[in-house]
Protein backbone atom coordinates (compact mmCIF):
# COMPACT_ATOMS: atom_id res chain seq x y z
CA UNK A 1 0.00 0.00 0.00
CA UNK A 2 2.82 2.21 0.92
CA UNK A 3 4.60 1.51 -2.51
CA UNK A 4 1.39 2.17 -4.19
CA UNK A 5 1.09 5.90 -2.53
CA UNK A 6 4.41 6.33 -3.52
CA UNK A 7 4.16 5.75 -7.37
CA UNK A 8 1.14 8.02 -6.88
CA UNK A 9 2.57 10.80 -5.28
CA UNK A 10 5.27 10.22 -8.28
CA UNK A 11 3.51 10.22 -10.95
CA UNK A 12 1.25 12.88 -9.53
CA UNK A 13 5.20 15.14 -9.22
CA UNK A 14 5.90 14.12 -12.84
CA UNK A 15 2.35 15.34 -14.85
CA UNK A 16 2.29 18.74 -12.54
CA UNK A 17 6.29 18.96 -13.76
CA UNK A 18 5.30 18.67 -17.19
CA UNK A 19 2.77 20.99 -16.95
CA UNK A 20 4.91 23.58 -15.55
CA UNK A 21 7.70 23.00 -17.84
CA UNK A 22 5.29 23.15 -20.78
CA UNK A 23 3.71 26.62 -19.66
CA UNK A 24 7.55 27.77 -19.20
CA UNK A 25 8.11 26.72 -22.44
CA UNK A 26 4.94 28.69 -23.84
CA UNK A 27 5.82 31.57 -22.08
CA UNK A 28 9.33 31.54 -23.28
CA UNK A 29 7.83 31.93 -26.83
CA UNK A 30 6.43 34.88 -25.91
CA UNK A 31 8.91 36.24 -24.46
CA UNK A 32 9.05 39.40 -26.65
CA UNK A 33 4.95 39.24 -27.52
CA UNK A 34 3.33 42.62 -26.26
CA UNK A 35 0.30 41.38 -23.90
CA UNK A 36 -3.30 41.84 -25.06
CA UNK A 37 -5.06 45.26 -23.81
CA UNK A 38 -2.35 47.18 -24.18
CA UNK A 39 -2.08 50.17 -26.04
CA UNK A 40 1.34 52.98 -26.70
CA UNK A 41 0.29 56.43 -27.29
CA UNK A 42 -3.29 55.51 -28.06
CA UNK A 43 -2.42 52.80 -30.32
CA UNK A 44 -3.43 49.14 -29.79
CA UNK A 45 0.19 46.95 -29.39
CA UNK A 46 -1.52 43.81 -28.01
CA UNK A 47 -0.24 40.77 -29.26
CA UNK A 48 2.11 42.29 -31.42
CA UNK A 49 6.18 41.38 -31.67
CA UNK A 50 8.79 43.70 -30.67
CA UNK A 51 9.40 44.39 -34.51
CA UNK A 52 6.06 44.93 -35.67
CA UNK A 53 5.00 47.06 -32.28
CA UNK A 54 8.20 49.68 -33.63
CA UNK A 55 6.96 49.69 -37.12
CA UNK A 56 3.54 50.46 -36.16
CA UNK A 57 4.06 52.91 -33.56
CA UNK A 58 6.39 54.38 -36.13
CA UNK A 59 3.81 54.80 -38.89
CA UNK A 60 0.96 55.93 -36.32
CA UNK A 61 2.38 58.54 -34.56
CA UNK A 62 5.81 59.63 -35.85
CA UNK A 63 4.51 62.29 -38.25
CA UNK A 64 2.41 63.87 -35.65
CA UNK A 65 4.70 63.80 -32.40
CA UNK A 66 7.55 65.84 -35.08
CA UNK A 67 5.19 68.90 -35.90
CA UNK A 68 6.09 72.44 -34.92
CA UNK A 69 5.72 73.70 -31.73
CA UNK A 70 4.63 77.71 -31.84
CA UNK A 71 5.49 79.72 -28.92
CA UNK A 72 3.35 82.78 -28.27
CA UNK A 73 3.69 85.58 -26.19
CA UNK A 74 0.80 88.45 -26.98
CA UNK A 75 1.43 89.39 -30.65
CA UNK A 76 4.73 87.25 -30.87
CA UNK A 77 5.20 84.15 -32.31
CA UNK A 78 8.49 81.70 -32.16
CA UNK A 79 8.40 78.69 -34.23
CA UNK A 80 10.16 75.61 -32.96
CA UNK A 81 10.64 72.73 -35.52
CA UNK A 82 11.29 68.83 -34.29
CA UNK A 83 14.69 68.98 -36.52
CA UNK A 84 15.84 72.17 -34.45
CA UNK A 85 15.90 70.30 -31.16
CA UNK A 86 16.57 66.47 -33.44
CA UNK A 87 13.15 66.04 -31.79
CA UNK A 88 12.12 62.01 -32.93
CA UNK A 89 9.79 59.22 -31.52
CA UNK A 90 11.22 57.09 -29.21
CA UNK A 91 9.09 53.97 -30.02
CA UNK A 92 11.88 52.09 -28.81
CA UNK A 93 11.34 53.15 -25.31
CA UNK A 94 7.71 52.97 -25.95
CA UNK A 95 7.89 49.38 -26.75
CA UNK A 96 10.51 48.43 -23.76
CA UNK A 97 7.59 49.72 -21.72
CA UNK A 98 4.85 48.18 -23.34
CA UNK A 99 6.94 44.59 -22.63
CA UNK A 100 8.20 45.18 -19.36
CA UNK A 101 4.45 45.55 -18.59
CA UNK A 102 3.44 42.35 -20.36
CA UNK A 103 6.16 40.56 -18.41
CA UNK A 104 4.87 41.04 -15.46
CA UNK A 105 4.37 38.32 -12.62
CA UNK A 106 5.45 34.88 -13.18
CA UNK A 107 5.69 32.81 -15.91
CA UNK A 108 2.45 30.79 -14.49
CA UNK A 109 0.27 33.84 -14.41
CA UNK A 110 1.00 34.94 -17.99
CA UNK A 111 0.92 32.03 -19.55
CA UNK A 112 -3.21 31.43 -17.98
CA UNK A 113 -3.90 35.09 -18.73
CA UNK A 114 -2.72 34.15 -22.08
CA UNK A 115 -4.04 30.97 -22.53
CA UNK A 116 -7.47 32.20 -21.47
CA UNK A 117 -7.35 35.42 -23.18
CA UNK A 118 -7.47 37.86 -20.60
CA UNK A 119 -5.84 41.46 -21.16
CA UNK A 120 -3.78 43.34 -19.42
CA UNK A 121 -5.16 47.08 -18.91
CA UNK A 122 -2.08 49.28 -19.75
CA UNK A 123 -2.16 52.62 -21.59
CA UNK A 124 1.78 53.22 -22.67
CA UNK A 125 2.47 57.35 -22.84
CA UNK A 126 3.93 58.45 -26.24
CA UNK A 127 8.05 58.99 -25.55
CA UNK A 128 9.94 61.82 -27.17
CA UNK A 129 13.74 61.89 -27.52
CA UNK A 130 15.46 65.20 -28.24
CA UNK A 131 18.51 67.65 -27.64
CA UNK A 132 18.24 68.38 -24.56
CA UNK A 133 21.08 70.81 -25.48
CA UNK A 134 19.40 72.42 -28.16
CA UNK A 135 16.37 72.92 -26.49
CA UNK A 136 17.93 74.65 -23.56
CA UNK A 137 19.75 76.79 -26.48
CA UNK A 138 16.19 77.53 -27.99
CA UNK A 139 14.63 78.40 -24.40
CA UNK A 140 17.58 80.85 -24.23
CA UNK A 141 17.26 82.93 -27.27
CA UNK A 142 13.02 82.95 -26.54
CA UNK A 143 14.55 84.42 -23.15
CA UNK A 144 16.96 86.75 -24.13
CA UNK A 145 14.46 89.02 -26.68
CA UNK A 146 11.68 89.01 -23.76
CA UNK A 147 13.14 89.30 -20.47
CA UNK A 148 13.30 92.94 -19.57
CA UNK A 149 15.57 94.09 -15.89
CA UNK A 150 13.64 95.96 -13.72
CA UNK A 151 14.15 99.43 -13.16
CA UNK A 152 14.80 100.90 -9.87
CA UNK A 153 13.34 104.64 -8.55
CA UNK A 154 16.12 107.36 -8.32
CA UNK A 155 16.57 110.93 -7.76
CA UNK A 156 18.73 113.39 -9.74
CA UNK A 157 18.65 116.87 -7.96
CA UNK A 158 19.87 119.81 -10.20
CA UNK A 159 19.79 122.58 -7.91
CA UNK A 160 16.55 123.72 -9.37
CA UNK A 161 14.09 120.69 -9.34
CA UNK A 162 14.04 117.10 -8.20
CA UNK A 163 14.09 114.74 -11.49
CA UNK A 164 12.70 112.06 -9.97
CA UNK A 165 13.00 108.50 -12.30
CA UNK A 166 10.00 106.20 -11.35
CA UNK A 167 10.44 102.33 -10.86
CA UNK A 168 9.73 99.92 -13.53
CA UNK A 169 8.91 96.49 -12.92
CA UNK A 170 10.96 93.20 -14.91
CA UNK A 171 9.94 90.61 -16.34
CA UNK A 172 11.53 86.91 -16.73
CA UNK A 173 10.57 83.98 -19.12
CA UNK A 174 10.19 81.31 -16.86
CA UNK A 175 12.21 78.46 -18.57
CA UNK A 176 11.33 75.19 -16.42
CA UNK A 177 7.67 76.06 -17.31
CA UNK A 178 8.27 76.67 -20.57
CA UNK A 179 10.05 73.52 -21.30
CA UNK A 180 7.20 71.42 -19.63
CA UNK A 181 4.84 73.18 -21.94
CA UNK A 182 7.10 72.70 -25.13
CA UNK A 183 7.46 68.59 -24.36
CA UNK A 184 4.23 68.39 -23.40
CA UNK A 185 3.34 69.24 -27.09
CA UNK A 186 5.68 67.55 -28.77
CA UNK A 187 4.60 63.97 -26.34
CA UNK A 188 0.44 64.91 -27.63
CA UNK A 189 0.28 63.43 -31.34
CA UNK A 190 -3.52 65.21 -31.16
CA UNK A 191 -2.49 68.60 -29.17
CA UNK A 192 -2.63 71.70 -31.24
CA UNK A 193 1.07 71.77 -31.03
CA UNK A 194 0.99 75.51 -29.20
CA UNK A 195 2.65 76.56 -26.18
CA UNK A 196 2.01 80.12 -24.20
CA UNK A 197 5.22 81.47 -23.11
CA UNK A 198 5.25 81.83 -19.28
CA UNK A 199 6.89 84.78 -17.70
CA UNK A 200 6.98 85.89 -14.22
CA UNK A 201 7.15 90.00 -12.92
CA UNK A 202 10.17 91.42 -11.19
CA UNK A 203 10.10 93.80 -8.94
CA UNK A 204 12.78 96.90 -8.64
CA UNK A 205 15.53 97.27 -5.49
CA UNK A 206 13.65 100.43 -5.07
CA UNK A 207 10.22 101.28 -5.74
CA UNK A 208 8.93 104.67 -6.48
CA UNK A 209 6.30 104.52 -3.03
CA UNK A 210 9.76 103.04 -1.27
CA UNK A 211 12.14 106.30 -2.37
CA UNK A 212 9.22 108.46 -1.34
CA UNK A 213 9.35 107.20 2.34
CA UNK A 214 12.81 107.13 1.82
CA UNK A 215 13.43 110.48 0.82
CA UNK A 216 10.31 112.24 2.56
CA UNK A 217 11.85 116.17 2.23
CA UNK A 218 14.80 117.23 0.00
CA UNK A 219 16.60 120.42 1.06
CA UNK A 220 18.97 122.79 -1.54
CA UNK A 221 20.94 125.62 -0.17
CA UNK A 222 21.00 129.03 -2.02
CA UNK A 223 24.53 130.09 -1.34
CA UNK A 224 23.86 133.38 -3.01
CA UNK A 225 21.22 134.50 -0.47
CA UNK A 226 22.04 132.46 2.32
CA UNK A 227 18.78 130.64 2.15
CA UNK A 228 17.27 127.02 2.24
CA UNK A 229 14.87 125.38 -0.39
Amino acid sequence: MKRVLTIGLATILLVLAAGAGGLYAYDATRSDVIAEGITAGGIDVGGLNERSARDVLDRSLSAKVTKEVVIEYRDRRWTLRANDVEARLNADRMVREALRRSRRGNFVGRAFRDLQGHKVRASIPPRVAFSREKLDAFIESVAKQVNVAPVSARIDPNGIALNVTPSKPGRAVQKRFLKFRILRELRNPDSLHVALLPTRQLRPKLSTARLAVKYPAYVTIDRANFKLR
